[in-house]
């Protein structure tokens, strides 16, 4: 995350020489071994984060995106999902209420139910991480999959002949 003087993250070296960047500077970046990696033992006792965990796994895997080194980021989305699909079970159960606030004017206002400001706090957190993955549709684009062959352009394919 950084503060305010952290500047601009590094782009991965990967993407720097699909760019046909001359890369000098690392290639100390971390490979892991494609394909999903085990269900956390934290996890198992939850059978919606496991649900969740099967889901996001099938998903990534057969998008070739997934690596045994994004362990702890697919269980936090697993989780996530989890606790917000039981909140808003919850917030529909109660018949999505509003709460009601008396001023000592005698003005009523009505404020959003703690369950609704929950589920909202939970849909920040899960779209960020669905972002990593490449899971919605801004991110898609960004991430590429492992071991897939760059797309050529309309010039290489002229110059290239096919």
């Amino acid at each position: 995350m950084g503060n305010a003087r952290s500047g601009r993250r590094p782009k991965p070296t990967a993407m720097l020489r699909a760019a046909g960047s001359r890369v000098r500077r690392r290639g100390r970046e971390p490979v892991y071994e494609p394909g999903a990696p085990p269900c956390p033992a934290g996890l198992r006792d939850d059978l919606l984060a496991v649900a969740a965990w099967e889901h996001f796994a099938g998903l990534l895997t057969g998008s070739k995106v997934l690596t045994t080194g994004h362990a702890a980021a697919l269980a936090n989305l697993a989780s996530v999902q989890a606790r917000l699909d039981r909140a808003r079970a919850a917030h529909a159960a109660e018949g999505f209420p509003t709460l009601k606030v008396y001023h000592r004017r005698g003005d009523v206002f009505e404020k959003p139910h703690p369950l609704a400001t929950e589920i909202n706090k939970l849909i920040t957190l899960q779209l960020r991480l669905l972002d990593s993955f490449g899971l919605t549709p801004a991110s898609a684009p960004k991430v590429e999959a492992l071991g897939a062959p760059p797309e050529r352009s309309d010039f290489e394919r002229f110059v290239g002949g096919a």
